[in-house]
């Protein structure tokens, strides 16, 4: 192994099979500029930057790591994205902040690896409780229908919708509202479909208030809506009919 020294003027380096020549004093310059500015591609196994960085583009499309503000910043339209076609992308258009959905599935929000908020072609779609300051619909409201089982003492679950249905095949003696909203007002629907049976208005927990404290009479083989609300956590619900449908 020989140590030594050599003095040369240019470097020559091979390029996918040409010659290229680099004068040494042109690298000297680069090496100890305060600002050195590299031209094509530059390979190195580590580097450490103690200051700003950019990253130039054509079209203004440029990324700078701003130590100052720690933080690593994209010029308006200049992408972050993720995946191997490009999938998501993060980005300002200069007018709107947008995160976009841009290959297959759908964009998600999820907490502890559950989807809590998806993104599709179609619209939104929300798993959970969505907690909101107001709401203004522009086209359709549209809610489940829940079939309430068939007993002598049904029971309501609350936390399932807002509209439900029941078929009597037997006499009622007692009804269960289960998971009313402890700190809302709530209301909701039963249709009840009415076959020669009597329905009694008692609760297993809570009371049921009516007008003039009276329950509406329900003709055998009619249909009648009973429309509920609680604001007390289910303590008590005051009751309205619509009654004697004749389908």
């Amino acid at each position: 192994m020989a140590y030594g020294k050599i003095k040369v003027d240019t470097l020559t380096y091979d390029d996918s099979g040409s010659n290229v020549d680099v004068t040494v004093s042109s690298l000297a310059a680069k090496v100890g500029a305060a600002s050195p500015t590299f031209t094509g591609t530059l390979t190195a196994d580590v580097a450490t930057f103690s200051g700003d960085v950019t990253f130039n583009n054509s079209g203004s499309y440029d990324i700078v790591w701003d130590t100052s503000e720690y933080c690593l910043e994209f010029a308006d339209n200049t992408k972050a994205t993720f995946g191997a076609d490009k999938d998501l992308q993060i980005y300002h258009s200069g007018s709107h902040s947008i995160i976009n959905d841009n290959g297959t599935g759908d964009l998600q929000l999820q907490a502890g690896g559950s989807a809590k908020l998806t993104v599709a072609s179609t619209g939104i779609n929300v798993t959970g409780t969505a907690e909101v300051d107001g709401v203004d619909i522009a086209g359709p409201y549209k809610q489940t229908v829940v079939a309430i089982t068939q007993s002598a003492t049904p029971t309501v679950d609350l936390s399932t919708g807002n509209y439900f249905t029941l078929t009597q095949n037997a006499n009622l003696t007692q009804w269960t509202f289960s998971n009313p909203p402890a700190s809302r007002s709530f209301s909701f629907v039963i249709e009840l479909a009415n076959v020669s049976y009597t329905t009694a208005w008692t609760l297993a927990s809570g009371t049921i208030k009516w007008p003039a404290d009276t329950a509406p009479t329900l003709s055998a083989s009619k249909t009648h809506l009973i429309i509920l609300t609680t604001d007390d956590g289910g303590t008590t619900y005051r009751a309205s009919s619509i009654v004697d449908y004749t389908t």
